[in-house]
């Protein structure tokens, strides 16, 4: 959690516990959510009920914070851009000074200003100074011309809605397991966009060339063209711009704990049916399966958790023995 004390000029001051997500890069997300049965939150022109959901974008250095505002069924409502002096963030509290313009833009709706007329009180009043009054409608017009580009709000916003906050949570309490199964995700799906490829490859190289009945050309023609679309496909899979490589699915979360397991059930196996070269091959392609991804745990709980992956490493060593064994 996060206490944010929020100073409106010249002596308002509140104070807000929201939930912290993520530091993702320049950008900090936090998560306000209101109440069940509480008085409704106001936010810009919307009023929020109980049970709805506010994610903020809190930008270092900048003149300005995001909010994605969610009614209580997490539908979005719009985003609400708040005017601030860079953010003063120390370590478990946070000082935002408002500086009274806001920028609301609804789902569905137009972009407009709000609080022009406290503005220009304020600045009347020396409430705010010149210079950040000046910085203030330079921020405005900005977002404004931006958000007629259709660039506003920006992209960690899009990237990290409501739904994705299991998600970050996850990357936040448990890093190396979120990164090791972001890993594992992105390889899967490699896997999966390559035996389409090959699918669809193999049935136009059946339709128009003799590949299958033995023409060695083709054959060498097919082979090649596999290979040059898994290459193409790897980087894009691997730096999650393929739509099932983006991101972690929190339901279907690997742990270390679940791989040890398979690999420890699966050692019984290998004392059954060592004998059959059928099964041994099988084994041997399931063991460097639990291998790579028990590596991949292994090396992302040492690096992000800083901790010592004990059974990631037990497994990998029951896998590696294994595979020695079975080879």
């Amino acid at each position: 959690m996060v206490e944010v004390v929020y100073h409106r000029p010249p002596d308002r001051t509140v104070r807000f516990h929201q939930e912290l997500l993520a530091r993702d890069g320049d950008t900090r997300i936090t998560l306000l959510q209101v109440p069940m049965g509480g008085d409704p939150m106001r936010v810009g022109p919307e009023e929020l009920e109980g049970g709805s959901s506010l994610l903020w974008f809190t930008f270092p250095g900048r003149w300005y914070e995001v909010a994605a505002l969610y009614g209580p069924g997490g539908e979005l409502r719009g985003h609400y851009t708040n005017l601030v002096r860079p953010p003063e963030l120390e370590n478990g509290r946070w000082h935002i000074t408002d500086l009274f313009l806001d920028v609301w833009s609804p789902v569905g709706g137009d972009t407009r200003v709000l609080d022009r007329r406290e503005f220009e009180e304020a600045r009347r009043e020396g409430w705010i100074g010149a210079d950040e009054a000046e910085r203030a409608e330079a921020a405005c017009r900005e977002i404004l011309e931006r958000s007629r580009a259709g660039e506003w709000p920006p992209p960690p916003v899009g990237r990290w809605p409501l739904e994705a906050v299991p998600v970050l949570r996850l990357r936040h309490d448990e890093p190396g397991t979120y990164y090791a199964n972001l890993v594992s995700t992105r390889i899967i799906a490699y896997g999966i966009y390559c035996l389409g490829l090959v699918a669809v490859t193999s049935v136009g190289f059946a339709a128009f060339t003799d590949v299958f009945s033995g023409g060695e050309a083709a054959r060498t023609a097919w082979v090649v063209t596999m290979g040059a679309e898994a290459a193409v496909v790897f980087p894009f899979a691997m730096a999650g711009k393929l739509p099932a490589a983006r991101r972690v699915r929190t339901r279907e979360v690997l742990t270390e704990n679940t791989l040890f397991l398979a690999a420890a059930v699966s050692a019984a196996a290998i004392l059954a049916v060592h004998d059959s070269s059928l099964w041994r091959s099988l084994l041997s392609s399931v063991y460097a399966t639990l291998a790579l991804f028990l590596g991949i745990f292994a090396a992302c709980r040492a690096w992000f958790d800083r901790a010592l992956p004990r059974l990631a490493l037990a497994g990998l060593v029951v896998c590696l023995v294994a595979l020695v064994f079975l080879l």
